[in-house]
């Protein structure tokens, strides 16, 4: 009788065990539940934010759309309102832009009456957007040298031995400017042939990006020659008529237009001082709310032998615009950029990616 008692005490003690492994089993599965659950409305939240931004930055590319339609047809430049947008310091919702926008547009003579109405009911906004906001630049892509310059143009076999000549002396002085830019940048000028020759084997570039493609052109390099090139742009031959890209001097930078002068003159005359009087003729164009609206605006100011062709290399317009609508809500950030050609047509998108 002693012992089935002492066992049955022992077995309670098991019980007890047995009870606190299935508690603290039921314990780790309620929590597994709740983590899984926790990491599941995470997930949710943050696709949710995701599909928020990119309709966000959609809005950006779709008012920065807007504003070229609207663009001044004279030129391309700073006092333009798509520029002004560009320059906003912040993030801020799409519908502050737009009406930043307006108030820019509606002061000047670009969006009085009608086509200022038209512009307000055709920028599409996303509703519900408040919850992010947007950085919203356009770059006339013109501001920088034309990498695709460099290739010769293809001319029929009977093409005219002037203008086979023709074209053969703008290659070279394309070559001389960009061999100008990387004296600048201190870049090997003996990479400068190998880019040629690349470009004769494999085509015109579509980005910048294809520079590291191009043998000898380390990271570095690509880093630094990429502000100040562009792919966007080639030669061609437009019945009987060779056509270049062009320079735009109203947003080209003190780099750019530096090489653009120095290789047109030659190294000859104080190319340094030329480039001053150019951006001291900006400046004062933004105080009086222009800018060039022609390029023999810069008559007097530049050597003979560069105002004789200087009509050939630069361009008051723009033909190339980048569209770059970063969207933040919340902690994700999604980017979209757009590449536009405008044309007789309207602008035409050439290029889109979001990151």
């Amino acid at each position: 009788m002693c012992r089935e008692t002492a066992s049955w005490r022992d077995e309670r003690g098991v019980a007890l065990v047995l009870t606190l492994i299935i508690v603290a089993l039921v314990s780790v599965l309620v929590l597994e539940y709740h983590f899984e659950a926790a990491v599941e409305l995470d997930l949710a939240d943050n696709y949710g934010s995701d599909v928020q931004a990119y309709h966000v930055a959609m809005s950006g590319m779709r008012l920065a759309q807007e504003l070229l339609a609207y663009d001044d047809e004279q030129s391309d430049g700073p006092q333009d309102t798509w520029h002004r947008i560009g320059l906003i310091p912040a993030c801020v919702p799409p519908q502050t832009i737009l009406m930043l926008a307006m108030a820019d547009v509606a002061a000047t003579s670009l969006g009085t009456g009608l086509a200022g109405q038209e512009m307000v009911s055709s920028a599409a906004v996303t509703e519900g957007s408040d919850r992010g906001c947007v950085i919203l630049k356009i770059v006339v892509e013109e501001e920088r040298l034309p990498i695709n310059a460099l290739m010769s143009v293809v001319l029929p076999e009977n093409t005219s031995e002037a203008l086979t000549e023709a074209a053969a002396r703008m290659l070279e002085d394309w070559e001389v400017i960009f061999e100008t830019l990387f004296i600048q940048l201190e870049i090997d000028s003996g990479l400068l042939d190998t880019l040629v020759d690349w470009l004769e084997d494999n085509g015109p570039m579509r980005t910048v990006r294809e520079l590291s493609l191009v043998p000898g052109f380390n990271a570095e390099t690509v880093r630094n020659l990429s502000p100040f090139v562009t792919a966007y742009g080639s030669p061609r031959l437009d019945a009987d008529k060779l056509e270049y890209p062009k320079v735009n001097i109203n947003t080209a930078g003190r780099q750019v237009l530096h090489a653009l002068i120095d290789g047109l003159a030659d190294g000859a005359g104080d190319v340094v001082g030329y480039v001053d009087d150019i951006m001291v003729l900006r400046q004062d164009n933004l105080l009086q709310e222009r800018q060039f609206e022609s390029t023999s605006e810069l008559q007097g100011y530049l050597p003979a032998e560069v105002e004789t062709a200087f009509d050939k290399f630069a361009t008051v317009k723009g033909t190339h615009f980048t569209i770059t609508s970063v969207a933040r809500v919340e902690a994700i950030e999604k980017t979209v950029v757009a590449v536009l050609r405008s044309g007789d047509d309207g602008d035409e998108p050439i290029y889109f990616k979001v990151e």
